[in-house]
């Protein structure tokens, strides 16, 4: 009697690093490879024919079965098999393929599916991928391709890894976006299918965005209300996720009516069991936690060692067990109830992929709670049995926030760093954002764990300068920036705007190394000259003052002989310059010569008009209006004088002030 024969149809692009691994193996228990390449780059085609494959050329149209059924229209087995890529035949299970075929009494044959999620996370699902060479069983769907026109089909212990969630951060954003895109495109030509809204909604709910995935959850099952579909077993999963969406939102009510409504129509979901355990645990419900409890632990062992009673099924609680017990045991350490939460808590441990989970999640709940203490201990435990989970060592970090220990919350930035050197990047984006929401103690314990770690990190020594402009006391900051030195020639322009910030923070000597480096490097800039200038008059080295104003004066090309005889002749010189910097918009520089002209006892009208100005540029306008009101009082009926001020008033909101000065100002 003839065998009846397989042939594996796959469409690939830029598979090269998990295309050996899935053709390794499932190659003994098929007679044929179909691939159907839509653009690959890399080495995938060849890789495909050195299994032996039929290579099909497709370019890509975001529409994944169109492509399946291109796949399976060049097979000529008596039954097709489709996988990805990104799944292996877990070792042991292939030679019942060969088994399965030999059922007369379906057409179809449905595996159990183990997904495999960045941090060791597993969920459970069945899928039909083994069906007759029929004409009139095909895919449709644009993304997530379905089989349609399957009469019968059989669950055989047929397992399969996916490891399609257990890739790089970024590759993973690039599918998702790639998911939303197709997906929101079926919905526009098909808006009223739950189908396209249930896929939306499970697309979210992975990245996780908890808002949308609910919102179109509850779409999905609106309208298969509608459609008088929502009882279909595809749907426990939609009911799934709008629950547990709508738990992590807050929201314990609407996720528990949902619940409900889910446990009416699939009672045996042992995913609806599991978000009714977390409400009830979360609303200090013993008898309903209980309940749940009882019935997911009775699904659980049945998924897990008779698997084939289920059917259909879709799981990704299955590695959460634990949890289970871990609920039940905080439930009754809330009881008072000790023997009972030290038995439950060891099942939570011995069923927990990795002891620092449970740690981890007992650390996380006494922290919500207040008690930081025990936090701290669970905590320690958790870091201690797995010291390489950056989850745990953020964890960390917010519990020293709590805690209020600002050095212990940098040693953990620091630890985070040491562990996960990638993670550098991050912490640099989260320093300009939480300069840009205006939290700046955030964004200095980020910078000084950042060069705790790497003291010559030129971006958070940026950074760093860039923060210390608005600080007053630069004691812990200066040792940080002379990093800043070495890199002088390359940061020419950084390492004046550091000088001049030190110089304005009273940090003379230091000012001193990076101005003098500055205009080593870049002689004509004159604000660093300016700012040398500066120094020498407060060392009373007025002869080097001069020689640096003089060549101020010729940077802006008003180069002048000087024969100083007081000093307010010197002040007068600042002034001048001042004057010649401000419409320049160097407001800063400007902002300099103007206070060392009044330093210089140059205490003459335009100068208090001058330094009120430029000290309105850059937001100053307390001291603008100070400065301004003085140079009123020196010239009473100087009309624009009043007119500025008219302009500083209206900036501070006080436009009666401001009405009054215009007003004023006018009459004069």
């Amino acid at each position: 009697m003839k065998q009846p024969t397989v042939s594996l149809c796959m469409i690939v692009k830029d598979e090269e690093e998990s295309l050996p691994r899935c053709l390794s193996s499932v190659k003994d228990y098929v007679d044929e490879i179909v691939v159907v390449d839509t653009g690959s780059t890399d080495r995938t085609v060849e890789i495909a024919r050195r299994f032996g494959a039929q290579i099909y050329h497709h370019p890509w149209e975001d529409n994944f079965s169109k492509h399946r059924n291109q796949s399976i229209s060049y097979a000529t087995g008596d039954w097709f098999m489709y996988l990805d890529a990104d799944e292996e035949i877990v070792e042991g299970t292939g030679p019942l393929i060969r088994e399965a075929i030999q059922n007369q009494k379906v057409d179809s044959i449905t595996f159990e599916f183990i997904s495999l999620y960045a941090g060791g996370k597993k969920s459970f699902h069945t899928q039909q991928r083994l069906f007759r060479n029929d004409r009139g069983i095909h895919f449709e769907g644009r993304i997530h391709n379905r089989i349609v026109g399957v009469k019968t089909t059989c669950l055989y212990p047929i397992k399969v890894l996916h490891h399609g969630y257990n890739v790089h951060h970024e590759k993973a954003k690039l599918k998702h976006e790639r998911r939303i895109k197709i997906l929101k495109r079926e919905i526009e030509d098909d808006p009223q299918n739950p189908i396209h809204h249930h896929y939306l909604a499970a697309s979210y709910l992975s990245v996780p965005d908890y808002e949308q995935a609910a919102q179109e959850a509850l779409s999905a099952i609106d309208l298969a209300d509608k459609r008088g579909e929502a009882g279909s077993f595809f749907y426990a999963w939609t009911h799934y996720i709008a629950a547990a969406s709508l738990y992590h939102l807050g929201h314990l009510e609407r996720a528990q009516k949902v619940c409900r409504l889910g446990l009416d129509r699939f009672p045996d979901d042992p995913d609806l069991h599991f978000v009714s355990c977390q409400i009830a645990f979360d609303q200090k419900d013993g008898v309903n936690l209980e309940k749940h409890a009882a019935r997911y632990l009775a699904l659980h062992d049945e998924l897990t060692y008779k698997p084939e009673k289920r059917g259909m099924i879709h799981c990704v609680t299955f590695d959460q067990a634990w949890r289970i017990w871990w609920f039940m045991a905080m439930n009754d350490a809330r009881g008072g109830r000790q023997q009972d939460y030290e038995r439950k808590l060891n099942r939570a441990m011995e069923t927990a992929p990795r002891r620092s989970e449970v740690y981890h999640t007992t650390g996380r709940y006494y922290m919500g709670s207040g008690d930081l203490k025990k936090a701290s201990t669970e905590l320690d435990r958790a870091f201690g049995e797995d010291p390489y989970n950056m989850d745990i060592i953020y964890s960390q970090i917010e519990l020293f926030i709590h805690l209020g220990d600002e050095q212990g919350e940098i040693n953990w930035w620091q630890e985070l760093l040491k562990r996960f050197p990638e993670s550098r990047l991050k912490m640099l984006q989260e320093v300009c954002k939480a300069f840009d929401e205006q939290r700046t103690p955030d964004a200095r314990k980020l910078l000084k764990a950042l060069l705790a770690r790497w003291p010559q990190d030129k971006d958070a020594l940026r950074l760093m300068a860039e923060y210390v402009r608005e600080k007053e006391d630069l004691t812990d900051e200066v040792a940080y920036l002379r990093n800043l030195l070495p890199m002088a020639r390359d940061e020419r322009d950084l390492i004046i705007q550091v000088g001049l910030v030190l110089l304005r923070k009273n940090f003379h000597e230091e000012a001193r190394d990076f101005l003098e480096k500055g205009v080593a490097l870049k002689p004509d800039e004159p604000a660093a000259h300016l700012g040398l200038a500066t120094i020498h008059w407060h060392r009373g080295n007025v002869e080097l003052c001069v020689a640096e104003l003089d060549q101020v004066l010729r940077l802006l090309g008003k180069p002048c002989k000087m024969e100083i005889t007081v000093v307010e002749e010197l002040g007068a010189i600042c002034a001048l310059i001042g004057e010649l910097l401000l419409p320049n918009g160097d407001i800063d520089a400007a902002v300099m010569a103007y206070e060392m002209a009044l330093e210089m006892n140059c205490h003459l009208t335009h100068v208090y008009q001058g330094l009120g100005l430029a000290l309105k540029e850059i937001g100053r306008l307390k001291e603008s209006l100070d400065h301004l009101q003085t140079a009123l009082r020196l010239s009473p009926n100087t009309s624009e004088v009043l007119g500025q001020m008219g302009d500083v008033y209206r900036l501070m909101g006080n436009m009666k002030a401001a009405e009054f000065c215009y007003h004023k100002s006018q009459s004069i």
